[in-house]
């Protein structure tokens, strides 16, 4: 599956439009069409970040779906969304 394939898949899975997606992730959506319809040959960082936070996936899960970062196993995903949880702030806790 190329990029193009697995971000219309995740918009599809969250029943976003492209417009949606855009929005999110604070881009023009005719960058989104244009990775959706291979006119985007290499994929801008930035962007790729911007996608990231859209979708609520740490940045190396998009950054591999472009093919700028080695294929892992799932194991190896697994950890790396466990760790990009653990880099969230700890809450605070009231006490009442």
């Amino acid at each position: 599956m190329d990029f193009s394939d697995w971000l219309l898949n995740e918009i599809n899975k969250r029943g976003w439009s492209q417009a949606e997606l855009a929005r999110r992730a604070g881009i023009p959506r005719q960058i989104i069409s244009n990775y959706i319809n291979r006119q985007r040959e290499k994929p801008d960082s930035d962007v790729l970040v911007s996608i990231s936070r859209a979708l609520n996936l740490p940045p190396e899960t998009v950054f591999r779906a472009a093919g700028l970062l080695p294929p892992v196993s799932p194991d190896t995903e697994y950890q790396e969304q466990f760790t990009t949880f653990r880099n969230f702030p700890p809450m605070s806790v009231r006490k009442y």
